[in-house]
């Protein structure tokens, strides 16, 4: 869905792969960006968007999604029953930056050289359409 909400002449999919392993799916999407700056436009509405907000020193990288849709009331027994089967799957958003990440929240995980963040979400949290929030603060090169 990215593709569709920004410039397409500074990002592309680099790939999509799906895969299966112990009865759990797994699908990785690659995007690679030409200018990273197209990131500093906003898209959709206040739940859906993406910042790389720059300054002298560091830029700060912003990215929230949500459903959109109010969530459903399921009855208790659905609910259970939807924990059950997702209670170990995960929704992972990694970014790889030619910056140094100097700072994430608390839910990411920073390689060892700082160039790469991992955040890891519930996949029930996703599928209740909770917003999920991703910020990173780069150092300029």
């Amino acid at each position: 869905e990215l593709l569709g909400m920004i410039d397409t002449t500074a990002v592309s999919l680099t790939s999509l792969t799906e895969s299966r392993k112990n009865g759990l799916r797994t699908v990785d999407i690659i995007y690679s960006f030409k200018d990273i700056t197209v990131l500093s436009a906003r898209w959709c509405d206040d739940h859906n968007y993406v910042f790389l907000d720059q300054f002298t020193e560091y830029a700060m990288l912003s990215w929230s999604y949500a459903a959109g849709e109010e969530p459903k009331e399921e009855p208790k027994n659905v609910i259970n029953e939807l924990e059950d089967l997702f209670t170990d799957h995960y929704c992972r958003f990694t970014i790889e930056v030619p910056y140094e990440i100097t700072e994430a929240d608390e839910s990411a995980a920073i390689s060892q050289d700082r160039h790469t963040a991992h955040w890891q979400f519930p996949m029930l949290s996703f599928m209740r359409g909770d917003t999920l929030l991703i910020k990173a603060k780069l150092l300029n090169p």
